[in-house]
């Protein structure tokens, strides 16, 4: 089984779902039935997150990886946009960090961009 740990670093000119004033994004990263969750930052179209680490273990090198950027609010959160990245594209050398669109199911306009480091330890014997 495949272990995937990494880091969310932050995200660029996220597109505010709030009425009044900016999103207040944090962001969900989920593999498998396991999910990490980031602190949510106020008022930002460009949050960074200094401590932001995940790690999950027992996967399916056909497993994706997925990134939900969403918009704290009272009454329910709502998402801003994702990212899927199948495990098997991810480097298992070194970490390395991407810069992904998070608008896989956004209709006209891009909602921003999520930038991760990441890196993979395959299950032994993957390269055998």
């Amino acid at each position: 089984m495949a272990q995937v740990t990494g880091k969310v670093l932050g995200c660029k000119q996220l597109k505010s779902k709030d009425l009044w004033g900016k999103s207040d994004p944090y962001v969900k990263v989920i593999c498998g039935d396991s999910e990490y969750k980031t602190d949510a930052i106020d008022d930002s179209e460009d949050p960074v997150w200094a401590d932001a680490s995940f790690a999950f273990g027992g996967l399916e090198m056909e497993s994706d990886i997925c990134f939900v950027v969403l918009d704290k609010d009272m009454g329910g959160d709502d998402e801003i946009g994702r990212a899927h990245v199948p495990l098997h594209l991810i480097p298992h050398d070194e970490p390395t960090t991407y810069t992904f669109s998070i608008g896989m199911n956004a209709p006209k306009k891009n909602p921003g961009t999520i930038t991760v480091e990441m890196q993979l330890q395959p299950p032994e014997g993957f390269f055998d």
